[in-house]
Order: C-alpha cells, then sequence, then structure tokens
C-alpha cells in the first residue's frame, strides 16, 4: 500500500506537469467532442494575404480549398481535412507554390469558435527564369500550423478569419521557403 502511495505521489509531482497537462488536454478533447452525431460533410475556401519571411521577393496572394468532415461535440468540434493552396508571390524571381495537404481543425464554442489548426503534405515550388537557366521546379514536404476564429451566424455556414506559418522544405539548389498568411475563410457544412 504504501508503495502505491509513493507511486502515486510521483506521478502527481510538479516535475510532472508537462504530462499532466497533456493528459488534461487529451481527456478534454475526448470529452468535449464525444457525441452521438455523425460527422458532418464540409467544403470550405480560404482567400489569403502572403508575406515572405526572410525571402527576396515581395508579398502576393494565396487560395486555397478544404473538405472535411465536422465532429461536432457539445463544446468543442473536430475536422479532419484535405485541401489545396495556390500562393503567388510578386517581385523578381518570385515563386508560385502549389500545395496539397492533409490535417485537421481544432475549436471549441458554437456561435463564436477560436481554434487550431495544422496540415502537412507535398508542396511544389515553380520558379521561372531562375539566373536565365529557363524553367526550374521542385517538390518538397510542406507544411502549416495556425490559429482561427469562426463565426457561425446562420446555422450550418460558418464565416471566419485566420493567420499561419508555412513551410516548404528545401531542395539541393534552393533554401526552404518559409511565409505567413493571413485572411479568410467561409465554409459549409451539410447535414
Amino acid at each position: 500500500m504504501l508503495n502505491a502511495f509513493l507511486s502515486f505521489r510521483r506521478c502527481t509531482s510538479i516535475s510532472n506537469l508537462p504530462a499532466r497537462a497533456t493528459l488534461g488536454a487529451l481527456l478534454f478533447t475526448l470529452l468535449a467532442v464525444s457525441a452521438p452525431a455523425a460527422a458532418q460533410p464540409t467544403i470550405a475556401a480560404d482567400a489569403e494575404y502572403a508575406l515572405p519571411l526572410d525571402e527576396e521577393f515581395d508579398s502576393g496572394a494565396s487560395f486555397g480549398a478544404r473538405v472535411g468532415h465536422q465532429f461536432d461535440g457539445p463544446s468543442a468540434a473536430i475536422t479532419p481535412e484535405l485541401g489545396f493552396n495556390y500562393t503567388s508571390f510578386s517581385g523578381d524571381l518570385a515563386p508560385k507554390l502549389y500545395r496539397g495537404m492533409a490535417g485537421a481543425r481544432f475549436g471549441v464554442g458554437k456561435v463564436v469558435r477560436p481554434g487550431a489548426f495544422a496540415h502537412a503534405g507535398f508542396g511544389h515550388v515553380q520558379l521561372d527564369a531562375v539566373s536565365g537557366s529557363g524553367d526550374a521546379s521542385y517538390t518538397r514536404f510542406t507544411f502549416d500550423a495556425g490559429a482561427f476564429l469562426d463565426f457561425t451566424l446562420v446555422p450550418y455556414v460558418i464565416f471566419g478569419a485566420h493567420l499561419a506559418y508555412n513551410r516548404i522544405a528545401a531542395s539541393d539548389d534552393f533554401q526552404a521557403l518559409r511565409w505567413a498568411t493571413f485572411g479568410a475563410h467561409a465554409a459549409v457544412v451539410f447535414e
């Protein structure tokens, strides 16, 4: 009995605070999303301003589309999704980016829903006229991570704003591309 008590005390000590916080977040997520309702299909569109970080070209525009299934709980929702994104920067040697990714969004609330998202996949970088050598392109791993704020003013129609950090891994000849996006999105959730 004493050994069990001492083992419990070690588990609940301050030094194990990150492990306890992770376990608490996992339990909260499971309880918040656990509902008898089935997943509802979703379609979403994004319009963004793309700002390069440490790059030699200027900002640009970005557009995206996402499809997924939203799992609604009593106070939260999680949406696994697939998406495609196109980004075009301006300036000399500015790339065009095509990205296909899979990921998820997690939000808390019903009418006003703050949350976070992350996606990973493959990104294709298209560079025109690199150093007079003509066309150059490559495909590498890409990801994004960010935060959003959604508003559901009409049932099954969601409007929101988001910001994200984006990255495409380096190739043999080119450094990694990093940029921030700020934008708006709209989604429709089907019954």
